[in-house]
């Protein structure tokens, strides 16, 4: 029996797992404790016939470098860490990086509409809003 809340949540008060249609994500500020768990997760999830794709699996450390630490290459690591690239359910962890990728997404769905904008006289105002709405504004969310 786990001596975790239910949710299950850190002393920082941060939660321990996140669930998503097929997904499912464990934090833990241990690693051991997910390598621990892991076996686990695969015996308990089979026996419900679910599967854990050993291939899919991530595992992700966060931490904050200190703003004077340095790559080999002299870049600085604050702002860089490696969890900043991983996703959790589908977006970015770095909410700086994940609203850059969204509006590099938003400007290529806007951009593939290039030619309806030209076409002011054949399509309507009304329906140039639709379709920015539909492909825009959608991709946004």
């Amino acid at each position: 029996m786990s001596l975790c809340p239910n949710p299950p949540v850190s002393a920082y008060s941060l939660p321990l797992e996140w669930d998503d249609a097929d997904d499912c994500d464990f934090i833990s500020e241990d690693m051991r404790e997910l390598d621990e768990l892991y076996p686990l997760a695969v015996k308990v999830l089979k026996e419900w016939n679910l599967f854990v794709n050993n291939t899919k699996t991530e595992y992700t450390t966060f931490y904050l470098a200190n703003s004077k630490v340095k790559a080999a290459d002299n870049t600085k690591i604050r702002g860089n860490e490696a969890w900043t690239e991983n996703k959790l359910l589908g977006s970015l962890i770095c909410t700086r990086k994940e609203i850059a990728r969204r509006i590099s997404l938003t400007w290529a769905a806007f951009t593939k509409l290039h030619n309806v904008w030209k076409m002011d006289k054949k399509i309507s105002a009304d329906r140039k809003v639709k379709l920015y709405e539909a492909q825009v504004v959608s991709v946004m969310l």
